[in-house]
């Protein structure tokens, strides 16, 4: 049975701009796989238009089948964490083995406030 997991250094899981997100990734997976990808990267929820956009990522090339690594990104100037009625931003630590299927989420808000911006539709 496949394990991957990601591991914030910090309880928190709000970043301002220019912070530095850090923590430990670690996998355990029946095969050795061809590649190894953590992505920092957005995506948007709407019942239209879906958009995505990469801020970083780390591959690592023919690792062991099971291991872990460090990581540390820079969090960019934006976009901004939001949640509206009809759109709603977010951003998400990404591992996944290729070949494979299975991937693991750990979801992040970036915000310079601190929090998640709500959009309030009067």
């Amino acid at each position: 049975m496949n394990e991957l997991n990601i591991r914030l250094n910090s309880d928190a899981n709000t970043f301002a701009p220019g912070q530095t997100v850090e923590g430990t990734i670690s996998w355990k997976l029946d095969e050795d796989p061809q590649k190894l990808t953590l992505a920092l990267h957005w995506y948007t929820q709407s019942g239209a238009v879906k958009q995505s956009g990469m801020a970083d990522s780390i591959e690592l090339e023919r690792p062991a089948g099971n291991g872990s690594k460090d990581f540390s990104f820079e969090i960019p100037q934006g976009p901004y964490s939001f949640q509206g009625r009809l759109l709603s931003l977010n951003w998400v630590l990404e591992l996944a083995p290729l070949p494979g299927i299975d991937l693991v989420r750990q979801p992040i808000t970036v915000s310079p406030m601190g929090g998640r911006g709500v959009l309030i539709d009067k």
